[in-house]
């Protein structure tokens, strides 16, 4: 038997139109990953981690930029169609995580100029991370045949916002125009993935937004995918999907750039952040700080505000909450520290900081989420906890709906009705999807098991995730012989550890997706079949790695063997000597 945990889980002449106020190309700055001028070759203009690009297929880079300071742009058109249509191409098998931060953000983003008497042949790449096989697949940022900008991220779906058709910013071939989408690396929240598009004239002077989305997860980080700009790098299907038109000035960036960041608008006086600050996960009751750090030409001032649904709240100094701001004129940087005094569940959320000193734009920094280490789900299966044919939730929101009729029994804590007693037909639960890997990246399950004598001398304790197959099952180590025993299963980036009793009895590894969520059934299957036939209690997950010594404590708080003992005499001695003089021991009442 085995106690099983599921994770359900040609060259042309292009009309170039009117120039703008740009000044000068872009200039790599602490947040750029990748840089690409285009100027007659596909050198990345970083002195970190670059990724050179070859020109392929008739991609050229022989016309001249309008703009002042720019000089020779990419050219992807093509006036027939192929299967090997031009491109910028890097070499293959490139990891994700290389064009995002390390929390998942991103921009990208890169000037274009459509062709008017292009041959319309489906969807046009921009800026492209794909792959031959299911799993190399990363993301496609493009023009849809459908006049659509396109963010696709394979591995949860795609977002799209339509090209404005009126307006100052109006598609019409031969015009330049700014284009970028930007993510702000906090999974699943709304508004954090925005789309722009920007007629470059002279009257451009900051992005302008077009659309927002929810995207409920990060880029697939790990995949390795064929990078490429103005088409798709991918040999299944034929690189077919090239920019009809010119392509300049692609960059990548770590974070989600503002408004006022892009555009190639190099305005100094504005503030520049040095250090973003961090998102924070941490104990209950302990103290942790989020840091600013930045320069100034002027005088600043910094305001920190908590993400809201009815409107963003400016922060004050409070019992919780101190402002402190500062300036090293060895280093010439300001610094804002958000300290929080004391994590609770009321300080969760997500902080930002906008900068102010005194110039035409403000500037903010990421968005940057505190979130507590602690138990996400706890049922206890207390007979007094079982509402509406379900064992409660008492952590969080995932009632579980029991199958069959609910039967309680004695518990670890030697009280009757306060453990579930699970048969074959009677007793299992589903707690419904939750989202199992935390920001930390790990979890941590922690139950009790009494496995019913029923001829069987052991089980083990099994872990699988279902889709690929992968599995960590510990040896037959739970008994059958009517006592309670701890389980615990811990998941730590890809780590795997089993305990019984408090004892490691197994590590392994289970390369399990960071933003996975799974189907929690208890108890068995989700269809009821596979049951653990005896009693489960305190089920707890955690949205963290316990540690052993943390396992040994939940352990030790309920094992009956090492409980506390007084030997009656002696407790007899102790009242004598406290009725005496109200102190123990008799020598504190000289």
């Amino acid at each position: 038997m085995r106690i099983i945990v599921y994770i359900i889980a040609i060259v042309i002449c292009i009309a170039v139109g009117p120039a703008s106020a740009l000044v000068g190309p872009y200039v790599a700055d602490d947040y750029t990953l990748h840089l690409y001028h285009l100027d007659g070759s596909g050198v990345d203009s970083v002195t970190a981690d670059p990724i050179a690009l070859t020109f392929d297929n008739g991609a050229l880079a022989d016309e001249i930029s309008p703009f002042e300071g720019y000089n020779a742009v990419l050219s992807t058109f093509s006036s027939t169609t192929s299967s090997a249509m031009p491109i910028a191409a890097a070499a293959e098998n490139i990891a994700v995580n290389r064009f995002t931060g390390s929390d998942g953000a991103f921009t990208f983003e890169a000037m274009i100029n459509l062709d008017p008497s292009a041959v319309v042949h489906g969807n046009m790449q921009i800026v492209c991370g794909e792959g031959d096989g299911s799993a190399d697949r990363g993301w496609q940022f493009r023009i849809s045949s459908a006049n659509y900008i396109e963010f696709i991220n394979i591995a949860y779906g795609t977002y799209s916002v339509a090209i404005p058709t009126s307006g100052a910013n109006a598609f019409a071939p031969g015009n330049w125009y700014h284009i970028a989408v930007t993510y702000n690396g906090q999974e699943n929240t709304p508004a954090n993935l925005n789309f722009y598009w920007t007629l470059l004239g002279a009257n451009a002077t900051e992005a302008n937004l077009i659309g927002s989305a929810l995207m409920p997860a990060d880029t697939p980080s790990g995949r390795l995918v064929d990078f490429s700009i103005g088409n798709e790098a991918r040999d299944t299907g034929g690189s077919t999907e090239n920019l009809q038109g010119l392509i300049d000035e692609v960059r990548i960036s770590s974070i989600a750039r503002t408004p006022a960041e892009m555009l190639a608008i190099q305005d100094t006086s504005l503030p520049r952040i040095v250090t973003q600050p961090l998102d924070i996960l941490a104990r209950e009751d302990s103290t942790a700080s989020m840091v600013l750090e930045y320069s100034s030409i002027t005088e600043p001032a910094v305001s920190w505000y908590c993400q809201s649904p009815s409107g963003d709240i400016l922060l004050a100094d409070s019992a919780e909450i101190q402002i402190t701001d500062s300036y090293d004129s060895g280093t010439e940087l300001y610094t804002s520290r958000l300290g929080f005094t004391m994590l609770t569940t009321y300080t969760e959320g997500i902080y930002y900081a906008v900068i102010d000193n005194g110039a035409i734009y403000t500037v903010s920094s990421r968005l940057a989420e505190f979130s507590l280490l602690t138990v996400s789900y706890h049922w206890t299966f207390d007979q007094t906890d079982y509402i509406a044919n379900a064992y409660s939730d008492i952590a969080g929101d995932k009632n579980a709906a029991v199958i069959g009729d609910a039967s309680f029994t004695q518990g670890i804590d030697a009280l009757g009705n306060t453990a579930a007693y699970i048969t074959d037909a009677n007793g299992s639960a589903v707690a419904g999807e939750i989202p199992l890997i935390s920001a930390a990246g790990a979890f941590t399950i922690s139950l009790w098991a009494n496995l019913a004598d029923n001829d069987m001398d052991s089980a083990e304790l099994f872990i699988s995730e279902s889709s690929s197959g992968q599995s960590v099952s510990s040896p037959p180590a739970i008994s059958s012989d009517n006592n309670w025993q701890h389980l615990a299963i811990v998941y730590d980036n890809k780590n795997v550890s089993v305990y019984i009793d408090a004892k490691l009895s197994v590590q392994g590894t289970l390369n399990l997706s960071d933003s996975l969520s799974g189907i929690l059934s208890i108890g068995a299957d989700l269809d009821g079949s596979n049951a653990f036939e005896g009693a489960i209690d305190d089920l707890q997950v955690y949205n963290f790695a316990l540690s052993p010594a943390e396992i040994e404590h939940i352990y030790n708080s309920f094992n009956s063997d090492i409980l506390c003992r007084f030997c009656l005499a002696d407790f007899a001695s102790f009242l004598n000597s406290w009725l005496d003089c109200g102190l123990y021991p008799t020598s504190a009442c000289q």
